[in-house]
C-alpha cells in the first residue's frame, strides 16, 4: 500500500462528516468545491477559492486553517506523499525521516502550539532532553533542556569570555521574538494593511530589536567575548547550519538566537516527523478541503479578471481568487510571468546561495543508545578530502527507535 493511499483512505474513513476528498490521481469535488466546470479546449478546469500549492508543513497549516474557518481550498502536490521538507520513506519495514527532526515552537504561547491548540489537535510529542550531542575531536558536549544546565555545560568545555552572560541574551532574544511573533501576525509585512496593522503600543516596545535583523550574531559572540576561542566559534557556526542554514557572520543575531537555544524545547512526533502533517490534512479534509496528489505544477497565471490560474503537468487547470505557494522561491520565476516572475526573479537573485546537506539512511537491529535521544552531532577532523562539495567538517545523525507502523485513521 502507497503511503498515500493509507492517507486517502484515512482521510475519507470516518464517515459522512468528511466531505473533502484525497486524490492521487483524477478529478473529485466536495459541496464546499463544486464539481469541475466542463472540458475547455481538452482541458479541465477546476474553481475555487484559495489554492494551496505543497502538502508540507506550511501548505498543510494553510488548508487546515483555512477550511477550519469554512472557507473553499484546494490542496495541489506533485508527489505521491505529504511532508515536504518533513516527508518520509519505507522500506525494510522500516520509516526514515526526511529532512526535519524534530519540532519546536509547541508551546500554548508559540506558533505551532496556537495552531494546534486552535485547531483541536493533539499530536503526541515526546520531549528531547538532551536535545542534542555534539562529538567533537576531544570532548562531547550535552546540549541538556534546561537554560542553567546547558549553561554550566557549555562554560565547562568554553571557559573564554563571559558564556553566562552571552546564553543568557540568548535566551533573552528568544523570549522576545516569540512575544513578537504573537503581537505581529503580519510578519514580514508585505502590504499596506499590514504595514498599519503593525504600528501599535506594542510595536514601539518592540523597536529596540530591530537592530537586531541587521547585525549578525558574530556581533554577540565580540561583546561577550566567546569569539576568542576559534573551536568555539567553529561550534556556534556547525549549530547554526543545523538551524538557520548559515553561519554567525552572515546569519542576524536574533533569528540565531532562535536557531542556538531551540534545543531547549524539541520535540520528536511519535510516529514520525509526518505524523502532524497527517493530523492537519485530515483536519483540513474533514472540514472540505481538496487533497490531489501527483499534480506537479507548469504555470501561474494571473487572469485579467484577477483570479489566478495554475496548471498542472496532467493538463488539469485549476483556478483560486488567492494562490497560497510554499514552493522554493529559486522554482516561482520559472512558473509565473509578468509582474509576479520579476518579483521572484529578483529576490531569487538576492538569495543566489542556498545550503543543502547529503543524507544517508541506515538501519540497525541493535544499538546501544549514547546520552542522547535522537539527534547527535558529529565532527570529522580531518575531514577526508575525497568528499567534495563540503563546506562542514561536521555529519549529523538522527537516532530512533523502531516502532509500529501508525497507518490507522486518527
Amino acid at each position: 500500500m502507497t503511503p498515500s493511499k493509507v492517507f486517502c483512505e484515512g482521510a475519507s474513513s470516518r464517515g459522512a462528516e468528511r466531505r473533502g476528498t484525497c486524490e492521487r490521481g483524477g478529478i473529485g469535488n466536495s459541496p464546499r468545491n463544486p464539481s469541475p466546470l466542463p472540458y475547455v479546449a481538452g482541458i479541465v478546469t477546476h474553481s475555487t477559492d484559495f489554492l494551496v500549492l505543497g502538502a508540507g508543513y506550511a501548505g498543510l497549516t494553510a488548508a487546515a486553517l483555512l477550511a477550519h474557518e469554512g472557507r473553499a481550498v484546494t490542496v495541489l502536490e506533485g508527489h505521491e506523499t505529504l511532508g515536504g521538507c518533513a516527508s518520509f520513506f519505507r522500506t525494510g519495514g522500516y520509516t526514515f525521516d526526511v529532512g526535519a527532526t524534530t519540532f519546536s515552537g509547541v508551546l500554548p504561547s508559540q506558533p505551532a502550539g496556537r495552531v494546534f491548540a486552535h485547531l483541536g489537535l493533539q499530536p503526541e510529542l515526546v520531549k528531547q532532553d538532551p536535545g542534542m550531542l555534539i562529538r567533537m575531536k576531544d570532548r562531547d558536549v550535552v546540549r541538556h533542556a534546561a537554560p542553567e544546565k546547558w549553561i554550566d555545560e557549555i562554560a565547562k568545555h568554553f571557559p573564554h569570555g563571559d558564556q553566562r552572560g552571552y546564553w543568557e541574551r540568548q535566551y533573552a532574544l528568544e523570549r522576545k521574538v516569540w512575544s513578537m511573533v504573537n503581537d505581529q501576525p503580519s510578519l514580514p509585512p508585505t502590504t499596506a494593511r499590514d504595514w498599519a496593522e503593525m504600528v501599535n503600543v506594542r510595536s514601539i516596545k518592540q523597536l529596540p530589536m530591530v537592530p537586531g535583523l541587521f547585525r549578525s550574531a558574530s556581533s554577540l559572540m565580540r561583546k561577550y567575548r566567546v569569539d576568542s576561542d576559534s573551536t568555539f566559534v567553529d561550534f556556534i557556526n556547525e549549530q547554526l547550519l543545523i538551524s538557520t542554514q548559515n553561519t554567525s557572520d552572515k546569519a542576524p543575531y536574533l533569528t540565531a538566537a532562535m536557531g542556538l537555544t531551540y534545543p531547549s524545547e524539541t520535540y520528536y512526533p511519535m510516529g514520525g516527523m509526518y505524523r502532524p502533517a497527517l493530523m492537519l490534512m485530515r483536519h483540513a479534509t474533514a472540514h472540505g478541503a481538496q487533497m490531489k496528489f501527483r499534480r506537479m505544477v507548469t504555470s501561474i497565471d494571473q487572469l485579467p479578471s484577477g483570479r489566478w490560474s495554475v496548471r498542472c503537468a496532467n493538463g488539469e487547470t485549476y483556478e483560486a481568487s488567492t494562490v497560497i505557494s510554499s514552493a522554493p522561491i529559486w522554482n516561482m520565476s520559472s512558473l509565473t510571468t509578468g509582474k509576479t516572475q520579476r518579483y521572484f526573479e529578483s529576490l531569487s537573485t538576492r538569495n543566489a546561495d542556498s545550503w543543502c546537506a547529503f543524507s544517508m539512511y541506515f538501519a540497525l537491529e541493535e544499538y546501544r543508545s549514547y546520552r542522547v535521544n535522537t539527534f547527535s552531532s558529529i565532527s570529522i577532523d580531518p575531514f577526508p578530502e575525497s568528499m567534495p562539495h563540503r563546506s562542514s567538517s561536521r555529519f549529523h545523525t538522527l537516532m530512533t527507535e523502531r516502532r509500529p507502523l501508525l497507518d490507522t485513521p486518527l
